[in-house]
């Protein structure tokens, strides 16, 4: 039988003496040899770290003393412990999550998203029930929500509107596509599932609340199919479906992952949205803080920074420490902000923004979302008290 062995695995022999050997169909023992030689070369061997010592040794020093190096691991990569209810999975403590109870309880899709989103291959993986019911939110949140920008993006009455929203949430997708490649490409699998269902959940929710249908359509069309293949190595089943519902006629799995169109990343639309975004996020802290000691508050003003702020930021950002950076500057405001900042400025290089025409030409979003009536002034121009706490890229906010 060693004849068989050897022409299936080495490829010494022929068919021919095989099957006279063996007793076995010439066109049998051919197909074998090529079922193997289709599915056994492995791109990648993955397991736990304990294993290092034993198998994965064994691993190597078998596949280089038998094999040709075509059949040969490609890579092998290792993770922490799982455990089960910050315990270790044991049969006697009855915590043991098979893969039956995963099939039965949760679904492949569920269960890949929740472990690659929760820990990368360093942590160690506590499987909590309770967080794999707030994953099957999410994942449940994140198919309607595509669902429902498949159905935006066949519709064709509805006027295109390339606008600034529409540049900033497509810039936003593409950089995000951009993000997930690169993690992917360094095993980075949390942040990938970070980036391309929770981050862009949010900005993409976020873009919902703020846009027209026909922005809608407009954003839909572009990032509703390259969202779908970009999530299909993390939920494949789910992405077959919405695949389907795109009118696709292949398969998710075996489409081209989606290219970055870099000429769509447009870092000035994502600054001006981002910078209302976080504007919306501090408002409504401070809002929900007030409403807790039961004080009504309708009114919100917004003050921008003076140019002088801007120049003394810039000036600050120049120094090569903090200490040197505060040195010089006299409102109170400007260092503790540059203390909390400081470093994270010099490395985004910021670049100065038009605050006040990117808060107006949002007022009505702004008030509409706060439920607020918003006004908004220069610091140069304001009489409020409070108008001294405006620093660059985050406006005082007072409330009424």
């Amino acid at each position: 039988m060693w004849e068989f062995f050897d022409y299936v695995f080495l490829s010494k022999g022929t068919s021919a003496r095989v099957a006279k050997k063996t007793g076995a169909k010439k066109e049998n023992v051919e197909a074998i040899k090529e079922q193997f030689e289709y599915w056994y070369p492995c791109d990648q061997r993955h397991t736990a770290i304990a294993h290092i010592s034993n198998h994965l040794s064994f691993y190597i020093f078998a596949h280089t003393a038998i094999f040709n190096k075509k059949f040969w691991p490609k890579a092998i990569t290792v993770n922490e412990l799982l455990i089960s209810e910050g315990t270790k999975m044991s049969k006697s403590k009855g915590n043991v999550i098979t893969l039956d109870d995963i099939r039965k309880n949760y679904s492949a899709d569920l269960y890949r998203m929740y472990s690659v989103a929760t820990a990368d291959f360093a942590s160690v993986l506590d499987f909590r029930k309770a967080d794999v019911e707030n994953s099957r939110k999410s994942l449940n949140k994140l198919y309607a929500v595509l669902e429902t920008a498949i159905e935006a993006s066949k519709k064709q009455n509805g006027e295109s509107r390339d606008t600034a929203l529409t540049k900033w949430i497509i810039s936003k997708f593409e950089s995000c596509v951009k993000q997930c490649s690169e993690s992917l490409e360094k095993f980075e699998l949390r942040n990938y599932a970070q980036t391309a269902v929770f981050a862009m959940l949010n900005d993409w929710e976020y873009f919902l609340k703020r846009a027209t249908e026909a922005e809608k359509a407009t954003a839909s069309k572009h990032i509703a199919a390259k969202w779908t293949l970009l999530l299909t190595p993390l939920i494949p089943h789910s992405c077959e479906e919405l695949n389907e519902k795109l009118g696709s006629k292949t398969y998710a799995s075996l489409s081209h992952w989606p290219k970055v169109e870099e000429k769509l990343i447009n870092r000035e639309a994502e600054e001006r949205e981002d910078y209302i975004k976080s504007v919306v996020e501090d408002v409504r802290k401070i809002k929900e803080m007030v409403q807790r000691k039961n004080v009504k508050v309708t009114k919100c003003k917004l003050i921008v920074a003076s140019d002088v702020k801007w120049r003394e930021m810039f000036a600050a950002l120049k120094k090569k420490t903090l200490e040197a950076a505060t040195a010089t500057i006299a409102s109170e405001s400007m260092k503790k902000h540059l203390e909390r900042h400081f470093y994270a400025l010099q490395e985004k290089k910021v670049k100065k923004a038009d605050e006040f025409t990117a808060l107006e030409e949002a007022k009505q979003f702004l008030e509409k979302d706060l439920t607020l009536l918003i006004t908004i002034e220069h610091e140069e121009e304001s009489s409020h008290e409070k108008k001294g706490r405006a620093v660059p890229l985050r406006p005082s906010v007072v409330l009424e």
